[in-house]
């Protein structure tokens, strides 16, 4: 009988190719690949088309193959959400490449919420001493290749900060993001949030705003921010599937506003909830 070759070594135990085989996953090794972060109300997604046609076109941007169809990914989604034990959840969707085939990975876990305190109060942000690389075409999209914003984060919270801000490469940087969020700022009725060119992602959460300001008839601003303008901002609030609308407060040292939470902050927060729940009801 042929013996088996065991060429890895995990954590001291020796194991083959069959045992291992997420080696030879490309995400795995080298970082290609894409992921999206989903967030399930009493056991539905919100926004999940929006999340797997964001998937998809950046897929076709970084030449990664896309053979499923929307459909059946939402499928899949649903049902490993029934096999959870988990209503209120954080559902993560992977896909990354192995020699010629595609692999997805879905996964769920309970949603740990933040502090009530945060959205009552509101959260600081700090400057990142990473930037973000404008023209980079990473810049647009969630890759695996994920670590400035690890480290931007993980840097934020030894410093007591609840996030980091990047600002770009542009010779006279703007403001982008967060490390795990898109930033709005309040100026005199005015919404204004870092435009897609300025590096920005296409965040799930921010498109549901842009369109709750409409509804509002809040007039918005999608362009460029120059960092005095946070500084002098009346509001401010970041936004992801997992926070919400999460009401910034502080950045760095200075007080934005008047250091509490807005009342436009309040309203956008307020109707993201009810749209939320309208859309969760109907599905």
């Amino acid at each position: 009988m042929k013996k088996m070759i065991k060429e890895f070594n995990l954590n001291g135990k020796f194991l083959s190719r069959k045992d291992f085989p997420l080696f030879f996953n490309q995400g795995f090794r080298y970082g290609y690949g894409l992921f999206e972060t989903m967030r399930a109300y009493h056991g539905k997604i919100f926004c999940l088309f929006d999340h797997l046609q964001r998937l998809k076109d950046s897929a076709e941007k970084i030449n990664l193959p896309f053979p499923f169809k929307i459909e059946t990914l939402t499928k899949e989604i649903e049902e490993t959400i029934e096999s959870g034990r988990f209503q209120e959840a954080t559902v993560r969707l992977i896909l990354s490449p192995i020699s010629s085939k595609i692999d997805f990975l879905i996964w769920t876990e309970k949603f740990k919420p933040l502090p009530k305190k945060y959205y009552q109060k509101g959260v600081s942000a700090c400057l990142s001493s990473f930037r973000r690389k404008e023209n980079s075409l990473l810049s647009n999209i969630k890759s695996l290749n994920y670590l400035e914003n690890i480290l931007a984060f993980e840097e934020a919270k030894k410093k007591g900060f609840q996030e980091a801000l990047f600002l770009n490469t542009n010779p006279v940087p703007y403001v982008v993001e967060g490390s795990r969020s898109n930033i709005f700022l309040v100026k005199k009725g005015r919404l204004i949030t870092p435009s897609l060119k300025s590096g920005a992602l296409p965040g799930i959460t921010r498109k549901v705003v842009l369109e709750l300001a409409e509804i509002l008839k809040i007039k918005v601003e999608e362009r460029t921010v120059k960092l005095n303008e946070l500084y002098n901002a009346d509001e401010a609030f970041l936004t992801n599937s997992s926070w919400e609308v999460l009401p910034l407060v502080r950045f760095e040292k200075r007080l934005i506003g008047n250091g509490l939470v807005g009342s436009l902050t309040k309203r956008v927060g307020f109707l993201y909830k009810r749209t939320v729940i309208a859309e969760i009801s109907s599905v």
